[in-house]
């Protein structure tokens, strides 16, 4: 019977729990006699192959003892189930009952004795503990007349050999009492001290052990140390035990235990000492982070704590949070980066916007008050002599800013406002350099073919931009019109796009979706003759980086086909428009690659008469990425370079001789999903540094404004900001052309009615629409400024006679003034708060058992619980509370009584 099951053996590593239940159909013809000997010899064979399955036919045999009433070789039974045990393959039930079946073969001491060389051979295998251990070792131990001091000892044996395994919290529990009535030896001790078990949650029963039993102390007293030192346990400690596992998959982080807290300001003294940064950062899930609450005691006891960099994030518990964190605000290094994590959590929480600052999360905390009032500081500076556009977007966010707990810590807030007349971001704004003060005139002439209310798309091929709506497509370059058509669409057409190619019209269309692309097409010079294109995912308008590669799509050189990054197509193709939407070309060869192509293969040279990519990745020298120094890398999508055709302009983004380009290099490592800091080079020599608030907007180029305005950071594919280059505030913002028919567009400031602007490839072909216009607007003054917002009106500025340009100016001075208007409001809004009576109520936290943060002007989200980073909104949105209103319900809603005032400075 052995041997038949022996020959399905070399089955067992593969699926060991199928070859157990071939063994039990077996099993079934045998003599009960032979059964315990049939299944100990399975589970012989499963014990290097699979625990659980030899545990499985260990439990078999001993079954069939018990139900057959079989006579046991005491000796043969102990020496199999040490065996056993060596493996970490006994049943738990076998494990927990050993005590008792030696307990009836042996006298009690000797039974005692053989239940902890058992135990010991367990510790030391791969097997888990059993909760109940300590009950079985004081049983056993009380059996054979011992007291609890070896109780003591044979629990710390048994689970400082447990190293790194899974121990149930119930048995460390359990452990601490005996053992911290019976201490252990050093050496056990250090073994205990670095037992680090593996937890499903934080393993504090673990650190309650330590501290019972001694060892703690020990380690404080430097009696013993553990392996690495006191630095690299707390290191291990934090790595092993920030996450928990999830059901389902996946890990979340957790609050470090109060028990680590008191291990740490117990080694503190011997940590500064040492002098040696402690690592809390890393994670063994490899999502690394800071824990605000660890961070805080660290740096408040003085313990060296390494930096990794602003790229990691900072883990703030809110109401949970079991510090007042005041160590980590004053930090120079970690106290911004915590005033920057509490910020954002106020403006992202259940995915909506929540008034505020830290100082609301935060109160009675100088060095979050300090990161703050930097923060607002900024956005005076922008209300000072920012860009108009930062100025109208500071206004708004100091609305969402200043609730009274923020109004009343700043002091100086009331004059700092008071003394914003906005002549600064006005004055800058038309010395920089408005978006009206450049045009392509054939652009302007194609668009006024169309309704002013239709919906108007464009496709590249480079140096051509094809604008169409419903009925007609124009093809225009840098000189003018190049042709037109009339649509010869079908009813039902849906989602139409219009290529330029060789001198005709690719005309393609779906009968699904608007949003799909094309599925049916023709060419112009045919429009009868419709047919499927093989590929259509470049079938589509314009819509920015990723949905046209940035409008860097090129006309072959000869002017008879069309690159897209896959092939030529040529008039009277088939073939469609593949997926390949970034290209470049300096004149001679061409490049492409797929979006997001770091991923991928990255940037291929094409075959310059099919277009087909070849094996050859190497770059134009322009764009070698060992250019890029240390701290930086290149930003793989946005490589642009082009060769400006004959006859076209001077180009605003910069060139060098016929050529054109920009290197794009980000900031690394970045922190969040995309980075958001990035350093420019033109062409022509100019540089430029770019910060973006928001993850994912990219910048392209620096444009250089007219007649000496400012030179500027463009960012955005179809939205257009325009950044100045020296202070990265923004000046305007301009639309685009749609890509989407469903596009949200974003919130409108200073151009939004500049444009619609082309995709940035065509930026090249933008000039000074009327030099002395600008000329007029570089050089106007302060005084003139002035009288312009009292006017409300551009009409102060002489010497501005392009009726497109002296509209920007219009739009821009009524802005100014509505700025200068929500300015006041805010003033006025900040002065009740910071007037109104301090009303002294109950913690509401203390009386209703509520952990809401403390706010003012809107209700906070409800508190999260503990561990879980999930957020519910509000059940109703709350109506918008007047200023008059705001101080009062402040008070209410806050258990604490402001700060005091300090002497104002007349700044904030």
């Amino acid at each position: 019977m052995l041997e038949r099951a022996g020959s399905s053996r070399h089955r067992a590593w593969e699926k060991p729990g199928r070859f157990v239940d071939d063994a039990e159909r077996l099993a079934r013809g045998l003599p009960a006699a032979h059964l315990p000997w049939f299944w100990d010899t399975i589970g012989h064979w499963m014990l290097e192959t699979h625990r659980r399955s030899a545990a499985r036919a260990y439990a078999q045999a001993r079954a069939a003892e018990r139900t057959h009433a079989l006579p046991v070789d005491p000796d043969w039974r102990r020496a199999n189930q040490l065996l056993f045990a060596r493996f970490g393959a006994l049943p738990a039930s076998e494990l927990s009952g050993a005590a008792a079946w030696l307990a009836g073969v042996l006298e009690p001491v000797d039974a005692h004795l053989e239940f902890v060389r058992l135990l010991s051979a367990w510790a030391a295998s791969p097997g888990e503990l059993p909760a109940d251990l300590a009950r079985r070792i004081g049983d056993s131990a009380r059996a054979a007349g011992l007291g609890s001091e070896e109780e003591a000892r044979v629990l710390g044996a048994v689970l400082a050999s447990a190293r790194g395994k899974a121990i149930p919290d119930r048995l460390l529990d359990a452990a601490a009492g005996p053992l911290g009535d019976h201490p252990p030896a050093d050496e056990q001790a250090t073994a205990l001290l670095d037992l680090f078990p593996e937890s499903k949650n934080d393993a504090a029963a673990w650190l309650r052990l330590l501290i019972a039993c001694g060892a703690a102390d020990a380690a404080a007293a430097g009696r013993i140390t553990p392996e690495g030192g006191l630095d690299d346990w707390l290191r291990r400690y934090a790595a092993g035990y920030s996450h928990r596992t999830v059901a389902g998959g996946g890990v979340t982080r957790q609050p470090m235990p109060a028990e680590l807290f008191d291990l740490v300001s117990r080694f503190a003294p011997l940590l500064r000492a040492n002098g040696t940064p402690v690592r809390l950062h890393e994670d063994r899930y490899r999502w690394p982070h800071l824990d605000a609450d660890l961070l805080d005691l660290c740096l408040a006891e003085g313990i060296p704590v390494h930096d990794p960099g602003a790229a990691i994030s900072l883990e703030f518990w809110g109401e949970h949070s079991q510090r007042d964190l005041k160590a980590l605000a004053a930090d120079p290094v970690f106290g911004p980066r915590l005033e920057g994590t509490v910020h954002a959590g106020l403006r992202t929480r259940g995915g909506t916007a929540i008034c505020g600052t830290a100082i609301s999360r935060l109160p009675h905390n100088p060095g979050i008050t300090a990161e703050v009032h930097a923060r607002v500081e900024k956005l005076l500076d922008a209300l000072r002599g920012g860009g108009l556009a930062a100025a109208d977007e500071a206004v708004d966010e100091l609305h969402g800013l200043l609730d009274r707990p923020t109004a009343i810590a700043l002091d100086g807030i009331e004059e700092a406002l008071d003394a914003l007349d906005l002549t600064g971001p006005l004055a800058r704004a038309l010395r920089a350099g408005l978006p009206e003060e450049l045009g392509w005139p054939a652009l302007d002439q194609a668009l006024s073919a169309f309704r002013p209310d239709e919906t108007v798309h464009v496709t590249c091929t480079w140096p051509v931009l094809t604008v169409y709506g419903e009925t007609r497509a124009l093809a225009v370059d840098h000189s003018g019109l190049r042709a037109e058509h009339t649509l010869e669409l079908p009813d039902g057409a849906l989602g139409h796009t219009v290529h330029w190619v060789g001198g005709q019209f690719l005309v393609a269309w779906n009968e699904q979706h608007q949003e799909n692309p094309g599925t049916t097409a023709y060419w112009s010079d045919h429009p009868g003759e419709t047919f499927e294109p093989e590929e259509t995912y470049g079938l589509r308008p314009y819509g920015g980086s990723i949905q046209g590669g940035l409008g860097y799509q090129f006309e072959t050189p000869g002017g008879d086909g069309r690159f897209d990054g896959e092939r030529v197509l040529r008039v009277g193709g088939r073939e469609g428009i593949g997926h390949r939407d970034y290209q470049m070309n300096d004149g001679h060869a061409f490049w492409s690659a797929e979006v997001f192509s770091e991923r991928r293969d990255g940037w291929s040279r094409l075959d310059p008469s099919t277009g087909v990519p070849t094996g050859d990745h190497a770059l134009p020298a322009f764009h070698d990425p060992d250019r890029s120094p240390p701290g930086r890398k290149p930003f793989p999508d946005h490589r642009i370079l082009a060769a400006l055709p004959p006859g076209a302009p001077s180009s605003p983004l910069g060139q060098d001789g016929t050529l054109t380009g920009c290197r794009v290099d980000y900031r690394t490592p970045y922190a969040g999903p995309s980075p958001r800091e990035f350093v420019l080079e033109s062409i022509d020599g100019r540089t430029a540094s770019y910060r973006s608030n928001n993850w994912g907007r990219r910048p392209w180029g620096i444009l250089a404004l007219p007649l000496g305005g400012e030179d500027a950071v463009l960012a955005g594919g179809t939205t257009i900001r325009c950044h100045a280059a020296g202070d990265n505030s923004l000046l305007w913002q301009v639309q685009g052309f749609p890509g989407s028919r469903h596009r949200t567009r974003s919130r409108a400031t200073l151009g939004e009615l500049a444009g619609p602007v082309p995709p940035p490839a065509f930026w090249h072909f933008l000039a000074p629409r009327h030099e002395p216009s600008s000329h007029a607007l570089r050089t106007v003054t302060d005084t003139t400024v002035r009288e312009l917002l009292h006017q409300g009106t551009g009409s102060a500025v002489s010497g501005v006679s392009d009726p497109r340009v002296r509209e920007g100016v219009d739009r821009a001075v009524r802005l100014a003034a509505d700025v200068l208007r929500r300015r006041r409001e805010l003033s006025h809004r900040v002065a009740v708060m910071r007037a109104g009576p301090v009303v002294d109520l109950p913690d509401l936290r203390r009386t209703t058992g509520s952990s809401r943060p403390s706010t003012a002007c809107c209700p906070s989200s409800a508190a999260t619980k503990k561990g879980n980073r999930s957020h519910s909104p509000p059940s109703s949105p709350p109506s918008p509370p007047t200023a008059g209103t705001c101080a009062a319900r402040s008070t209410t809603r806050c258990g604490c009584s402001p700060c005091p005032r300090r002497p104002t400075s007349g700044r904030c």
